[in-house]
Formats: structure tokens, sequence, C-alpha cells
């Protein structure tokens, strides 16, 4: 493993620290220690890192190196998702269709205010392929600045469509 990235890792690069945290938790150049993937991807999720939060997600659901724990799982999915990880929002609705979870409908309501705050806000802009809003100062530095993409946009509509039918039957 590369030494520098350890010292990145270790001097509180968010970037760096999910790195190592992938390499130990598929053994890619080094032998493979889910503990230390885990404690590495624990530093960069505390810093606001959501790929490092969906990677504990699926860590605790699948008991990769720790006892299977769905509960800790989604609230590191509900961390990623609040952060736009769209993966932790399907890996929700994926977990309260298989019941895996006791709270279904609080969970998907969860999901449903998710994806109307985080990945809509756009909604007023009137073309939808462009789907931008910038404000700026006088000064022209940017105070907001939110691009999705249109394709993820696309996406995350039909995705809430179908949990709020599902939803729907679950009552």
């Amino acid at each position: 493993m590369d030494k520098k990235l350890i010292e990145w890792a270790d001097a509180g690069d968010a970037d760096a620290m999910f790195k190592v945290g992938t390499i130990y938790l598929n053994g890619d150049g080094t032998e493979q220690d889910y503990s230390k993937a885990i404690e590495y991807f624990t530093k960069a999720a505390k810093m606001d890192y959501k790929d490092a939060d969906y990677q504990l997600g699926k860590i605790y659901r699948d008991g990769i190196g720790v006892e299977q724990d769905y509960s800790k799982a989604i609230d590191y999915f509900k961390k990623a998702a609040n952060l736009k990880h769209r993966k932790a929002i399907e890996n929700i609705v994926d977990m309260c269709v298989k019941k895996e979870i006791p709270s279904v409908k609080e969970n998907l309501d969860f999901v449903i205010k998710t994806i109307e705050a985080k990945f809509f806000i756009d909604i007023y802009s009137k073309n939808p392929i462009k789907r931008m809003m910038n404000f700026r100062t006088q000064e022209g530095s940017w105070l907001f600045d939110f691009t999705p993409k249109y394709k993820d946009s696309l996406e995350m509509r039909r995705l809430l469509n179908i949990v709020k039918k599902y939803k729907a039957e679950c009552e």
C-alpha cells in the first residue's frame, strides 16, 4: 500500500481515509483487514464523507467483519442519504421491501422526505433539462450552486413514485 496515502489519511484527509479503508476491505495490495477498513471508514464518516457512510451501511447490513446489524446499517445509510448519496436511499428502500427492519413505514417516510428535499431542490427551475439555480453575490462568489445530474433526478423521481405506491400498499 502507498505510504503517502496512509500519511494523508492519518493527517485527516477524508478522501485518503476512504481509499485506505477500501484497500483494507478488498485486500488490494495488502492483507484484507476488516477492522482497519472499518476504522478508516469511520474516521471519514465523522467528516461527513458520504461514500464512507454508505460503505459502513453495507458492512453492517451484510455483516462483513462485524456482527450483522440492520439498525446500524440504516443509520449509516440515512446519514449518507442526507448527504445526497443515491445508492444509500436505494438500499434503505431495499431493506424496507425485504422487511429487514421493523419500522418500514417510518423509513419509507424518511426516503420520501429525503428525495423531495435533497434531490428536488431545483423544482423551481423552468428548464427541466438544465435544472440549475445559481445565486451570486455582487463580488461574484457563489452563495448557492446546485446542479443535479438530470439522469439522477429522473431516477430519483421514479424511485419516489415506487416508494409512495409501496408505502400505500403497506398501510
